[in-house]
């Protein structure tokens, strides 16, 4: 095991990168970081669209926190018209 690590440890790391692919845990950071900085404006835009004077848009927004804010309630108050 210790041999295998010591001949492809860095292969496993970051891959083969200057010259292919990025690999391993170099990508994965890599991705993680990308959907963070995705993610985070993201979530500041919806509340702050629900407090927005566009009627359209704040009132998805709401629709959008409640929810996620209350999966049960919304269920209960959605399956009733198909019954």
């Amino acid at each position: 095991m210790l041999a295998f690590l010591d001949t492809y440890g860095l292969m496993l790391l970051i891959g083969s990168w200057p010259n292919g692919p990025i690999g391993g845990f170099a990508g994965t950071l890599i991705l993680a970081g990308l959907g963070i900085l995705g993610a985070f404006p993201m979530g500041l835009s919806v509340p702050v669209r629900a407090t927005d004077h566009d009627h359209f848009l704040g009132l998805l927004s709401i629709a959008h926190l409640d929810r996620h804010r209350n999966p049960a309630l919304f269920h209960r108050s959605c399956s009733h018209h198909y019954l």
